[in-house]
């Protein structure tokens, strides 16, 4: 007989697998919300670093065109506004930079007078205009990473900066920004700074841009030279010591002013002129002046023996009988007649005076004697010695001029030169 075996069927638990896959689903399914939501915010955090970038780039770039331009805008209307297109016109950005950012916001600059510092310094302000609005955590967390001192415009439309560093109206400075864009402060300070190192003199010209080569303040050379200099154009000078100049000395409408008793000195020779008081102008070391020309003056007046190369004029008339100042005045007659001044009138002199007039010529000491003709005596005398040599050779010397007895009158000459003298000697005879 055959027995049949009956194996017991075990029971499937199909509902508790169906847990396990749903439960692994939903986290599946939180995981990747999650991380959706985490590259979410990690695309946010580099848009706004390139915003960030892009802000800064825009701001730098109009602080240098502030500074560079700071005497111009200075002396213009302000506000002034400053915007991509003006900077990339003018070299400040390169070709080709995005003039709006990722969210179509376009960047503009707004320069003002700050009149409380003296002298008047400049102050700006850069923010976004126009396109898509930032959230609140966009606009702080751009601020934060701009260089400088970056912010953003609240809700009230006033910029203000990163973690409330600061507060400017917009209005201020001629922009309309609207909350949800970026601002960044560019303060008298920071442009001041900018200035400063914008202001360092440029070795060499830059074409439309003479400012590069301007100085703003006084130059201390520490007692060092400035070599190899063409023209040097100034107002005034002031030195404590020399003044050396290899060719002539002008002035235009001026004078040549000295002070202490001092003049003008001749090195080579050592003349020259000079004053020590209010009166008198001084031949330096007592040198002779001469001219080939006229001295004209109010009156002349020798301390010594007024000599003549030639003939005595006189200019002044007057009639025998007429009333006269100074006893021993000479003077004469319309006619010629020798007048001379005798007790307060004028005095004729006698008519039978006679001049005698000799003349020698020799080599460096001639001497000449004049004779009164017979029958007369000397009354007075008096001679000249003159250079016979080339003009400016040298000059003659008057040694001696003297009567020698009742009717001669003797004059000596010299020189120092090796040339020929006249000596001229003449009596007059009553």
């Amino acid at each position: 007989m055959i027995k049949t075996i009956q194996k017991k069927k075990q029971a499937i638990h199909r509902g508790f697998i169906s847990l396990e896959v749903i439960g692994a689903l939903v986290i599946v399914a939180m995981a990747a919300l999650f991380g959706a939501e985490k590259y979410s915010e990690y695309l946010d955090e580099q848009e706004w670093m390139v915003t960030a970038r892009h802000a800064s780039q825009f701001n730098e770039a109009a602080k240098q065109y502030i500074a560079d331009h700071r005497d111009e805008l200075l002396n213009q209307p302000l506000p002034y506004r400053i915007t991509p297109s003006l900077l990339i016109r003018n070299g400040y950005l390169q070709q080709g930079f995005a003039e709006k950012n990722g969210l179509g916001q376009q960047y503009v600059t707004g320069v003002v007078k700050n009149s409380l510092k003296k002298p008047p310094t400049l102050q700006a302000l850069t923010c976004s205009v126009q396109g898509d609005t930032l959230s609140e955590k966009g606009m702080r967390r751009i601020a934060a990473q701009i260089n400088g001192i970056g912010g953003y415009v609240d809700e009230k439309n006033i910029a203000t900066g990163a973690y409330g560093g600061w507060t400017s109206q917009p209005r201020d400075f001629g922009l309309d920004c609207r909350h949800g864009h970026i601002a960044i402060a560019l303060s008298s300070e920071i442009l001041g700074s900018v200035l400063q190192e914008s202001d360092r003199l440029y070795r060499f010209k830059v074409k439309h841009k003479p400012e590069l080569n301007r100085m703003y303040t006084d130059i201390d050379m520490g007692g060092n030279s400035i070599n190899n200099a063409n023209n040097v154009n100034a107002k005034n000078g002031h030195y404590s010591e020399e003044i050396n100049a290899g060719g002539n000395i002008k002035t235009q409408g001026g004078w040549l002013i000295t002070q202490h008793g001092k003049g003008w000195l001749n090195e080579a020779h050592g003349g020259g002129f000079y004053m020590d008081n209010n009166d008198w102008i001084r031949s330096v070391n007592n040198k002779g002046i001469y001219t080939g020309g006229q001295l004209k003056g109010g009156t002349v007046r020798a301390d010594g023996r007024l000599s003549t190369g030639e003939f005595l004029q006189l200019d002044g008339t007057a009639q025998p009988g007429w009333e006269c100042s100074t006893t021993g005045l000479v003077g004469r007659t319309p006619e010629g007649t020798l007048l001379s001044c005798q007790n307060g009138h004028w005095r004729a002199t006698s008519a039978n005076v006679e001049i005698v007039r000799a003349e020698t010529t020799a080599y460096r000491w001639p001497h000449a004697t004049a004779r009164c003709p017979a029958g007369k005596k000397l009354v007075r005398g008096g001679g000249n010695c003159r250079s016979l040599g080339p003009p400016g050779m040298g000059w003659a010397v008057l040694v001696g001029s003297q009567p020698i007895n009742e009717t001669d009158w003797l004059v000596h000459c010299d020189t120092p030169e090796r040339q020929n003298l006249m000596a001229e000697s003449w009596a007059i005879c009553q």
